[in-house]
């Protein structure tokens, strides 16, 4: 027996709304703030829940379970260096000079956990991505003050 393309759509559907329920059930039960959630979002490039396909909500859930792997240490180095990276990128396009601490103070201050080790991976990249994006925005205002004196 085939399905129509509208039965399959309506199975994808249904399956969306179980997966939304139950990531936002984990959610709840681990606690996570709503920061928390918006730098999962981010992680994914989505700012609702309901934009993200099943296969991205089911990646999710798997991670909030424990059923993936917790990022090795490499890898939270990786992006932890990354951070620092992106921060120290985004002053050098502003001309502001930035020390290490003062950078780790920056990060920490932003991510809300008290040391840059603690910080767990989906909130490391959820401030890449923030401050890649406000580099990029910082040098189109750099370029539309030099466009608008000439």
């Amino acid at each position: 027996m085939t399905m129509t393309i509208t039965e399959q759509q309506t199975k994808a559907q249904i399956q969306h709304a179980r997966l939304l329920k139950r990531y936002h059930t984990l959610c709840t039960k681990k606690g996570l703030t709503d920061e928390d959630k918006e730098a999962l979002l981010e992680g994914f490039g989505k700012t609702s829940s309901k934009d993200m396909s099943n296969l991205e909500l089911a990646a999710v859930i798997g991670s909030l379970e424990g059923n993936r792997k917790q990022p090795t240490g490499d890898k939270m180095d990786t992006w932890r260096k990354r951070v620092i990276a992106a921060v120290f990128g985004y002053h050098k396009t502003v001309g502001k000079a930035m020390t290490m601490s003062a950078v780790k103070a920056v990060v920490t201050r932003q991510s809300g956990y008290a040391t840059l080790n603690k910080i767990p991976k989906a909130r490391l990249i959820a401030l890449y991505n923030y401050w890649n994006h406000a580099t990029q925005q910082a040098k189109a205002g750099e370029a539309m003050k030099g466009g608008s004196n000439d």
